[in-house]
């Protein structure tokens, strides 16, 4: 296992940090039956615009690294908010396709 240097960590930090926030929005879309309306809207846009400044943070701290610090980055292995283990190459991947589904899904509540 490869140490982590300190933006390698601070990244880490801030992917833990967004998938809290998932988790939180998932649970709150779940008691609701699955849906974002009025009852939600507030709370789960609150959580998305934490999800939105974690990710301009994880994003400026990952443009900081070297290329040797990205490369480490993308092949350590983080939990998803959904519970499944890929690495941080495919969480970006998943992030980045629900967050604009979201976007629509809070605006059009």
């Amino acid at each position: 296992m490869a140490v982590l240097s300190g933006k390698e960590a601070e990244a880490l930090e801030q992917i833990e940090k967004i998938n809290r926030e998932m988790r939180s929005i998932m649970s709150r879309v779940e008691k609701n039956n699955g849906m974002i309306d009025h009852r939600n809207k507030q709370l789960v846009g609150f959580s998305y615009l934490k999800v939105e400044r974690y990710l301009e943070k994880y994003e400026r701290i990952k443009s900081q690294m070297a290329e040797m610090e990205r490369g480490l980055l993308m092949g350590a292995d983080v939990i998803v908010w959904n519970g499944e283990k890929t690495g941080v190459l495919m969480w970006e991947l998943y992030i980045n396709s629900v967050m604009p589904r979201l976007f629509q899904d809070i605006k059009n509540a």
